[in-house]
């Protein structure tokens, strides 16, 4: 029984940090190409 519940709160963690994961791999992503379009500004106008 403790095995059920322990998988279950697993369960749930995994699914929530599955969204907090998404959420943060879309800012990581707007981060990373806001920093390419950036640089690629930068090394045409110098």
């Amino acid at each position: 029984m403790p095995l059920y519940h322990a998988s279950l709160s697993f369960y749930t963690l995994f699914i929530c940090g599955r969204e907090q994961a998404a959420l943060m791999g879309n800012k990581i992503l707007l981060d990373l190409v806001g920093t390419i379009y950036l640089t690629d500004f930068c090394h045409h106008f110098m």
